[in-house]
């Protein structure tokens, strides 16, 4: 049992007790947690979306602390590297609109067929896979992206399209662990933005570059992402 408070100072002073309560089960241990404190009549509404936000938080922290207490549990590793400078890149890439529960199995159907596609015209992979994301919806789960593998500049579109994705500056972290855990890495990564009261650019996508392949790694903590936030 742990008892702890928070203090939160924006969007108004508040002092909210914390309590932790862990419980045996076969998968090792089950850990609830509770908030109490007082919120002003007029902040009311966002009860919700606060409770939302640091479950994130805490989902975040215990997967970390998992892999402090167990070696060979998935465990995300998060580094801010800060700011960066990207030149476009020139990329055939597919275009998709869905939503982001349908996205895993998209893109495990479309990234080799962008790679066969490249193989058939003769033409070299010359940098990553990536997704460019173009509009992300959390409240209806709706996605709209591009994913993109970089080629050279001979390549033709095929049965795909040829886009000039990225450029210009970003803000960059590196994930290393489970692509699972690619949603809390955004939410920590945006939380950050504005923590630091970074701007984001809405007018261009974000990027999300895989820097290993997932064929080649023997454990998931061995997969390399670097996440790209485009800043004004």
């Amino acid at each position: 049992m742990i008892d702890q408070q928070i203090e939160f100072i924006r969007p108004f002073r508040s002092v909210v007790a914390v309590g932790w309560r862990f419980q045996p089960c076969d998968e090792g241990t089950r850990v609830h947690w509770q908030m109490t404190g007082r919120m002003p009549f007029l902040f009311r509404f966002m009860a919700a979306g606060t409770r939302a936000m640091i479950e994130k938080d805490y989902d975040l922290g215990l997967a970390m602390l998992r892999g402090v207490l167990d070696p060979q549990a998935e465990v995300p590793r998060l580094t801010f590297a800060g700011e960066t400078v990207l030149s476009p890149w020139h990329s055939l890439a597919y275009d998709w609109s869905g939503r982001l529960d349908d996205m895993p199995a998209v893109m495990q159907q479309q990234f080799p067929l962008l790679g066969s596609e490249i193989e058939q015209q003769g033409r070299a992979q010359i940098g990553p896979a990536f997704t460019a994301f173009h509009s992300v919806d959390q409240e209806r789960q709706q996605v709209q992206c591009s994913m993109a593998i970089v080629v050279d500049s001979e390549a033709s579109a095929g049965r795909m399209a040829l886009k000039d994705l990225g450029g210009g500056r970003y803000f960059k972290v590196s994930v290393q662990g489970s692509y699972s855990f690619l949603g809390l890495a955004w939410y920590a990564a945006n939380s950050h933005l504005r923590m630091h009261k970074f701007k984001r650019d809405r007018s261009r996508p974000s990027l999300e570059v895989y820097e290993n392949d997932p064929r080649a790694v023997t454990s998931s903590n061995e997969l390399l992402t670097t996440l790209y936030l485009p800043l004004k």
